[in-house]
């Protein structure tokens, strides 16, 4: 019984999420409208892109609620096909709503992401490129991609003709990672859509490491500020500065 008076109000919580998610969406629309009506196509697209953002984001709510529908359904025998029948419907209304304004608004984007080598070194940087266009093909100049595995990355820039190049060193991945992803995340008001590649590597020559610390605060009260120095030592034979390893 417990159970399932938690699994009720979990999914009251979630109703009431929803319906304030989708009021805001509806506002943001509204505020876009205003701003396509008054000729500002710079707000205009950076409201169409929260839209489109918060469409996504109300979509996978969606999904959550349905799943915690069909829970309650398994433990209560209750029927919750009319209130899944509403929520769909609305959902779809939504989302059919925020893809004509993507369209409207944005171009979809094609990335690439080709290491130098596909059996990457945790002790020596690795050459990346790859290239950004439009879906017409016309290169996008300027743009920041961001690449690497999970949250280790470097940033870069493209060039006129939408290619980049970087260095990439992955010191902080996880020993089975076998996925190297570029990433271009458009600004607000940019007439683009986001686009991701992937591309698999295995990586290799984990090198062993030591930290020594050098000097350190020795007594502190509660509240004081704790000062902290030394080094990381990477025992790869290698003498080269390494610059980016988190110490904590």
């Amino acid at each position: 019984l417990a159970e399932t008076a938690a699994q009720f109000n979990l999914t009251r919580e979630q109703q009431r999420e929803i319906i304030a998610s989708a009021q805001q969406l509806n506002q943001t629309a509204a505020a876009y409208q205003r701003a396509v009506e008054n000729g500002n196509e710079e707000q205009a697209r950076a409201l169409a892109r929260n839209i489109v953002q918060n469409a996504s984001e109300l979509n996978q709510s969606t999904t959550a609620l349905n799943q915690q529908y069909a829970t309650l359904e398994t433990q209560t025998n209750l029927n919750f096909d009319p209130a899944q029948d509403a929520l769909n419907t609305s959902q779809r209304r939504l989302t059919q709503a925020a893809g004509a304004v993507a369209s409207r608004e944005f171009t979809e984007t094609t990335l690439t992401v080709r290491p130098a080598r596909s059996n990457l070194s945790a002790t020596a940087p690795t050459a990346l490129r790859g290239r950004l266009t439009a879906a017409n093909g016309t290169a996008i100049a300027n743009a920041t991609i961001q690449v690497g595995i999970g949250e280790d990355t470097v940033t870069t820039r493209t060039a006129a003709n939408g290619t980049y190049t970087a260095m990439y060193q992955p010191l902080i991945v996880a020993p089975n990672a076998s996925v190297l992803t570029a990433t271009y995340t458009p600004a607000p008001a940019a007439p683009y859509l986001s686009s991701t590649a992937t591309t698999n590597i295995s990586v290799h020559g984990e090198p062993a490491t030591a930290v020594t610390v050098t000097n350190a605060t020795t007594e502190a009260r509660f509240g004081d500020q704790i000062n902290i120095s030394g080094y990381v030592n990477v025992t790869d034979g290698n003498s080269q500065a390494r610059a980016g390893l988190p110490v904590t």
